[in-house]
């Protein structure tokens, strides 16, 4: 059987690297499916929850904020700003992070700041609602 070689790449590291047999997006129109040898592919992704089968059977969650997904030739490649691997969550530093965005929110920033801010509140938002179930 054919598999994915599948990366996910953020602003700053890659976070995954991999052969998989599916892969579901988390994409703003909402979540698909690839498996090997589906039609080529780019879509815009929503923040989420990337849902990998790999190759040996085992899965794994990543948690991403959003970005841009290209697939042909049985690759795949995601491109984000932020994600993380559901296993190395850690509530103490998500309740952290929020405490300072929050306390950052309230300071006098410029709207471009903002948005990036209100961004990484979300994501950080989301990422504890995962710890927390």
């Amino acid at each position: 059987m054919s598999n994915i070689k599948v990366r996910i790449i953020s602003q700053t590291k890659p976070l995954f690297d991999a052969q998989c047999t599916s892969v579901t997006l988390p994409t703003v129109t909402g979540q698909i499916t690839i498996l090997p040898n589906h039609a080529g592919l780019i879509t815009l992704l929503d923040m989420g929850q990337v849902f990998l089968t790999l190759a040996d059977n085992g899965t794994k969650e990543m948690l991403i904020s959003g970005g841009t997904a290209s697939f042909a030739n049985n690759e795949l490649t995601l491109l984000t700003e932020d994600g993380v691997a559901s296993d190395e969550l850690i509530k103490e530093e998500i309740e952290e992070a929020l405490k300072n965005a929050r306390e950052q929110k309230s300071s006098q920033l410029d709207p471009t700041e903002l948005i990036q801010l209100e961004k990484q509140l979300r994501f950080e938002m989301f990422k504890k609602n995962l710890v927390d179930r």
